[in-house]
């Protein structure tokens, strides 16, 4: 295939097609339920995390994107600034996301103290009362409220359909590497520094709304007019989820794979469309690449569709001229 009959034919309309090699190396459980009279999100959550360093740590480095909204300072703001992006600066507080009321026990019912370094207000460092030694594990209880922003910054957030577009939305042990914790703010690129986790998820919201996500679904139960999904995944490095009010998403299965996707494009009929998903499936499990290269985007990583950056393995490396194509 040549890279134009990727670029034209097969970018557009990928979706949920994810390859990953990653191996669990924490857990997390949660609880969450969506407010929509107010786009906010209550959490219980539950962490459990294991060094895989040769030191012992006696903190906890958490990834919070969402409070990346939270201050026209953040370096998330920053970025807004230097692309001359004023909607950020101008927006008014409801429409700026963060997170709020956060609490913290260890496994010993023990409150843990935390803090935001002053540069990185998307992070939060956890003082442990205990060292935790290397291949040990700590299980960790948190309670918290996530205020979800519009989505007219990075696609993430609610529109004003009553639609949600979420992902980086809840708390995550950063990445342990080279013996130390990898910090990466929220700069919209897609780029949390995070290990492979096995997520055990409770999502209640209401039950007129559709929920699309490439966890597994595991079970479906409406209560009070709400509906309570319970979602699955393992070795999982991100996921999203799309709560819509009408369903946009359309599936195209193979004899392998199942493919879900709400991205159009008039030049292609339906069937097309399909013909297109399967050949690139074919392709890419056939022959089963280490390294997949597509050159002439003519695009920053922040302008691609977020169902593009999904088709990674383990990491995406993106070359970007200065100025914008």
């Amino acid at each position: 295939y040549s890279l134009k009959f990727f670029r034209d034919n097969i970018w557009p309309f990928l979706f949920f097609f994810i390859l990953a090699k990653a191996q669990s190396q924490q857990q997390i459980t949660m609880h969450a339920e969506l407010n929509p009279e107010e786009n906010i999100l209550y959490i219980q959550q539950e962490i459990i995390f294991k060094n895989t360093s040769a030191e012992s740590l006696s903190t906890l480095v958490l990834n919070d994107w969402m409070n990346a909204y939270a201050s026209k300072n953040s370096p998330l703001a920053e970025r807004f600034s230097d692309e001359f992006i004023k909607s950020f600066h101008l927006a008014k507080e409801y429409e700026r996301g963060e997170t709020k009321n956060l609490t913290i026990i260890d496994q010993n019912n023990s409150f843990l103290t935390w803090s935001r370094p002053k540069a990185h207000p998307d992070i939060i460092t956890v003082v442990l009362r205990e060292t935790l030694a290397p291949n040990a594990s700590i299980r960790l209880q948190l309670t918290y409220t996530v205020k979800i922003p519009k989505n007219k910054f990075t696609k993430y957030g609610y529109d004003d359909n009553g639609n949600y577009n979420l992902k980086y939305w809840f708390l995550t042990p950063a990445r342990l590497d080279n013996n130390g914790f990898v910090i990466n703010s929220n700069l919209n690129l897609d780029d949390m520094a995070v290990n492979a986790t096995q997520f055990d998820i409770r999502l209640k919201i209401p039950a007129d709304l559709n929920l699309t996500t490439d966890l597994d679904i595991i079970e479906k139960t409406k209560a009070n007019q709400q509906i309570i999904y319970h979602l699955d995944g393992k070795n999982r490095l991100d996921f999203g989820l799309f709560i819509e009010t009408r369903n946009s998403f359309n599936t195209y299965k193979n004899e392998t794979v199942s493919v879900k996707t709400n991205l159009k494009d008039n030049r292609l009929q339906e069937y097309q469309r399909a013909i297109v998903i399967n050949r690139v499936v074919d392709f890419v499990q056939q022959e089963k690449p280490d390294i997949f290269c597509v050159q002439e985007t003519k695009a920053h990583i922040d302008q691609v569709e977020t169902e593009v950056k999904k088709l990674t393995w383990m990491n995406a490396y993106w070359s970007s001229a200065i100025r914008k194509g």
